[in-house]
């Protein structure tokens, strides 16, 4: 908290958790870190899934994404790819640089391909 913990894909930059921009949030937890949807915290937020792609390491990989599991969130570590599906019908994929939830710092860092509409 404090800091902008969301992010929002077509706007390119983090947001704070409840602005109605916010696609995703990180979460850090005793039970370990995650990605979750904003609508978990406020129901009128935007309502996001994430698919874990468990064979790549690769933002530009090619496959068939269409028979995956989503859910409303799941969790992280370094180095992992995910597919997206954003409120709006877009997708984005992300690969997980770096997490951090220490005493003094909560933070996740990820690259990205965004796909829009």
């Amino acid at each position: 908290m404090g800091d902008p913990n969301g992010f929002s894909f077509s706007l390119r930059e983090y947001v704070e958790y409840n602005s109605l921009d916010n696609d995703l949030y990180f979460i850090a937890r005793d039970i370990g870190n995650m990605l979750g949807s904003p609508d978990r915290n406020e129901g009128v937020l935007k309502h996001t899934e994430f698919a874990e792609l468990k064979t790549e390491s690769e933002l530009n990989n090619r496959q068939d994404y269409r028979n995956l599991s989503y859910d409303d969130r799941t969790f992280v570590a370094e180095g992992n790819v995910y597919m997206v599906k954003l409120n709006d019908g877009s997708k984005a994929k992300i690969r997980i640089r770096q997490v951090d939830s220490s005493a003094y710092k909560k933070q996740v860092t990820f690259d990205y391909i965004y796909f829009g509409q």
